[in-house]
């Protein structure tokens, strides 16, 4: 087919005519879309309290379609580099495009995207969130942007509380601070007092209670009253003394001491249930003199029975005999151990194995077999923690086909107590050091001695030179001029006391080189009948000690609790973590270092001594070396080989080093336990 040169052309001209009036509409249409192209959103700053939520408007021109957006970007601009907040991308919300930071905090509106409201949710807003946001659009290969700025982030609760917590706890640490430079004002003697002797059922007791005089006021009250069950044992009130009715006509004060401050109690015809502590309170005015005295009445136990005669301490193990020929012994054996008094059941064995659910509650966990033995006949019953309630006879049977095979008896019998006393007197105040008889003795002949037996002596005196002289009775008269020096005009006796049998010794104006023990001996026409011993010991009084424990550990409780509620409002882990493991552990040192270790003693002291040092560095050590770590171990692959090489080795040698520290102090806290 031939075609015409003139329609050639006509052609041509009608192609290039068609070609550029669309690039002319096509660039008045993308001039319109860029003119309509509109951002907006808010015209002023952002206020908001930490804690709370918040929204950052962004809005687009509605005279372009949704799916004209390509992109709407929310960022943080104010950084050193742009931080990415929220993603909206191809119709589609990429919350795994927002920064770390800001992780499940951030979300648009989603009702109100077909609106073209692009608008930002921000939850629980941090103080590093403020700054400047930018929301950026682009459509059809333009963009167009919008800045919100958030300011004057406000205190939520939570950080007032955080600063609350962190006053309280300076506060408390600068007292404690204070306290421990302060410390000797609230020093005081913590003294035990024992006997040599043993006070029988029947005799007479004394329990020591003595206050300064200078406390005295009208309006005087004392009690004496049985520890563990505030039984009243006497009173004193309105110049009167009443005692309760089962110690009646048996617990007296001696009342023509009382206007001098003594208020011991004389108990006589001791009997088995007198056993327990008993306290003394004094009430002055209207104040209580504080707690002075405690003496227990330890019971002593005598086992009788077939090997003898035992001596058994309160709350010692004891074991009553019962022997049976091994021709006895079959499969059908049964032992039964009851009390005599009561028929109560101690404990049984039947069948070869031993019946604990069928013995008495008191025996439970207490009464045993010596299981390995019966195979020999052994049938002995093994009491653990005895108690003053178990004394009386017991009875052991053995029955073959029930019949009684062999009966036995044992009877745990209390001879009398043992009297432990316990005192406290502040520095500068007076103490009195007890040391009482069980009867009276003859002033002639008599001869008391009170002497410091720890330290030695430089005294020109015809005694021992290992011991001090505190004071001395001879004669009928102390002797003051035999006394060592320190003790002059501060150590007297109750001279007339002494006929009744009160050789207890006052000493007055105390003083920390007083600390030591203190050893009373009584002689009778030169025969030793009487020995006393009191240990002083210097140490915090009791209110004082527990203050100092409560300042050791409130201040770190009150942080604890602070940097957990910082944690929820700022979200820092890591941080947290770290800071609430050094608070929580960190009164493990305070008691390691600080000076109360020796104000412990026994388990408690030894295990301070060993492990709070190690324990507490050790946690420590692992709590922020693994935050340290997980977080290095988030940005590993962000660095080369040879970063990620240096980290690691790093790593190795810190952990390394925290391991050579541990065998360290490990070794420091057991040389220091053995000094």
């Amino acid at each position: 087919m031939l075609v015409s040169f003139d329609h050639m052309s006509s052609f041509l001209n009608f192609h290039y005519d068609f070609t550029e009036t669309n690039i002319i509409y096509g660039v008045i249409y993308l001039f319109c879309l860029s003119e309509r192209l509109l951002v907006s959103g808010s015209s002023r700053s952002i206020s908001a309290s930490v804690g709370e939520d918040v929204t950052l408007n962004c809005s687009v021109d509605s005279h372009i379609t949704l799916q004209d957006i390509e992109q709407v970007s929310w960022k943080k601009t104010d950084e050193d580099e742009e931080i990415q907040v929220l993603l909206y991308q191809d119709n589609e919300i990429l919350p795994e495009a927002s920064d770390q930071r800001y992780s499940d905090r951030v979300e648009f509106f989603r009702d109100e995207i077909p609106k073209f409201n692009f608008s930002l949710r921000l939850k629980s807003v941090r103080t590093e969130d403020k700054g400047v946001y930018m929301c950026e659009v682009l459509a059809g290969g333009l963009s167009a942007n919008t800045t919100v700025e958030l300011e004057r982030l406000g205190f939520s609760v939570s950080h007032i509380m955080v600063l609350i917590l962190c006053v309280s706890a300076s506060g408390s640490a600068l007292l404690l601070c204070c306290l421990i430079y302060c410390r000797s004002l609230h020093k005081g003697f913590f003294g035990q007092q024992t006997y040599n002797h043993q006070f029988n059922l029947g005799s007479s007791v004394v329990l020591p209670c003595h206050v300064d005089e200078c406390l005295l006021k009208k309006n005087l009250k004392v009690e004496w009253r049985k520890k563990d069950s505030e039984t009243l044992v006497h009173l004193y009130e309105d110049g009167e003394s009443r005692a309760q009715q089962d110690y009646q006509d048996r617990a007296h004060f001696f009342t023509d001491q009382i206007q001098h401050g003594n208020f011991s109690l004389r108990l006589d015809d001791l009997r088995a249930e007198d056993a327990g502590e008993y306290i003394c309170r004094v009430y002055s005015g209207l104040f209580t003199v504080n707690r002075t005295a405690e003496t227990s009445l330890v019971p002593r136990f005598n086992v009788k029975g077939s090997s003898g005669n035992n001596m058994v301490p309160l709350g010692e193990s004891v074991v009553l005999l019962c022997q049976v020929d091994k021709s006895l012994l079959e499969n059908s054996l049964k032992v039964e151990w009851r009390r005599a008094d009561s028929e109560t059941l101690v404990h049984l064995y039947e069948d070869g194995e031993s019946r604990a659910k069928k013995q008495h509650k008191d025996y439970q966990h207490r009464a045993h077999f010596i299981t390995d033995e019966i195979k020999d006949g052994n049938v002995s019953l093994r009491l653990d923690k005895v108690r003053a309630e178990d004394a009386g006879k017991y009875t052991c049977k053995v029955y073959r086909e029930q019949d009684c095979v062999h009966s036995a008896d044992a009877e745990l019998e209390m001879l009398g107590f043992d009297v432990k006393c316990h005192i406290l007197a502040p520095l500068g105040s007076s103490v009195v050091l007890s040391s009482h008889g069980q009867k009276p003795l003859p002033v002639e002949g008599l001869k008391v001695e009170w002497r410091r037996t720890d330290v030695d002596s430089d005294s020109d005196s015809d005694f021992s030179d290992s011991e001090t002289l505190v004071h001395l009775y001879q004669n009928g008269k102390s002797r003051a001029d035999k006394q060592q020096q320190d003790y002059q005009h501060r150590a007297h006796f109750f001279t007339e006391e002494i006929q009744h049998g009160n050789f207890s010794l006052r000493l007055d104006d105390l003083r920390a080189e007083d600390e030591g023990e203190y050893t009373c001996t009584v002689y009778s026409k030169k025969k030793h009948v009487i020995s006393a011993k009191t240990n002083l010991i210097l140490r915090l009084l009791d209110p004082v000690f527990r203050l100092h424990m409560s300042l050791v550990f409130c201040p770190n409780v009150l942080m604890l609790l602070a940097f957990v509620l910082w944690g929820v409002s700022e979200g820092s882990v890591s941080e947290t973590v770290c800071c609430c493991a050094l608070y929580f552990l960190r009164p493990l040192l305070l008691l390691w270092a600080a000076p109360y270790i020796y104000h412990f003693t026994g388990k408690i002291k030894s295990l301070i001594l060993k492990y709070s040092y190690v324990v507490e560095y050790l946690a420590l050590s692992v709590v922020v070396y693994s935050a340290l770590f997980t977080s290095a171990w988030q940005k590993l692959l962000n660095y080369d080989v040879f970063e990620r090489a240096m980290i690691i080795v790093l790593f190795v040698i810190v952990f390394v080093c925290c391991l050579c520290k541990i065998i360290y102090s490990k070794y420091f806290c057991d040389s220091h336990l053995r000094v």
